[in-house]
């Protein structure tokens, strides 16, 4: 019979997960279902340390396991699964079940952090027509809520002209005002030159390890979708920031 968990058990565990983070050791990975399932606290720890291992078959199954649980019921778990999904770079091959992942989602009741993480994994797995029918048809979700309507806002570039005339109509009838400040700003950086700030924030590369983040790569392909004057410098410093992903880099 196991001994009971008592005591500073989870924070124990919490720096052996760090400890095989830094190593990138494998040795961890049985047990994350159950870590995952039982221990909420540890959730953020085996977060950093799949993100640090990279992904693999198993897993991704792991993840997706766990999102599809009856265990992955508060917004913090899914968004943070959902952005390890994202966060981790994918083969083409892996990208089109993970399509078919995120339709599977869809139909579930939805709240301000699940639609964050699916709008997340939309933007990165989903063609372009796909995240337009996403965001329109959930806008009476992110509507009623100013943080989910900036992330919406931010995504603007990616949407055809009549599907980002109805976000802008949904933000102005709401009166969300901080996400029609992203949609403006946006909008007058499509038709000005870029500044120095805007370049390096586009061609600083990642960490190793770690990955080009989605809110740069989402400005990298809203600056090249309209054709900007400077899509060429875009192209040419961005690219080798993605080199690592199929995904992204198919998306230049």
């Amino acid at each position: 019979m196991r001994k009971p968990r008592e005591g500073h058990w989870e924070k124990i565990l919490k720096r052996y997960l760090t400890l095989l983070s830094y190593l990138r050791d494998d040795a961890g990975e049985p047990f994350v279902p159950t870590w995952l399932q039982d221990f909420p606290g540890l959730r953020e720890s085996v977060y950093r340390y799949y993100l640090r291992l990279g992904p693999s078959q198993r897993r991704r199954t792991h993840i997706r396991g766990f999102i599809r649980s009856g265990y992955c019921v508060d917004d913090a778990s899914f968004f943070l699964m959902a952005r390890l999904l994202v966060e981790w770079p994918v083969s083409k091959q892996a990208a089109g079940s993970m399509r078919a992942f995120i339709v599977s989602l869809r139909s579930g009741p939805f709240t301000a952090g699940r639609f964050q993480g699916l709008l997340w994994m939309c933007i990165k797995y989903c063609s372009t027509e796909e995240l337009g029918r996403f965001i329109v048809g959930t806008r009476s979700l992110w509507t009623t809520s100013a943080w989910a309507a900036r992330q919406v806002a931010a995504c603007i570039g990616l949407l055809n002209r009549r599907r980002a005339r109805i976000v802008h109509h949904a933000l102005s009838s709401g009166g969300l005002l901080e996400a029609l400040r992203v949609y403006s700003t946006l909008v007058l950086l499509f038709d000005s030159k870029l500044d120095a700030q805007v370049r390096a924030y586009l061609k600083y590369p990642p960490r190793a390890g770690f990955p080009y983040s989605l809110s740069k790569m989402v400005l990298a392909r809203s600056l090249l979708l309209r054709k900007h004057a400077e899509s060429a410098w875009v192209l040419r410093n961005v690219t080798p920031c993605v080199r690592y992903d199929a995904v992204f880099s198919g998306q230049l």
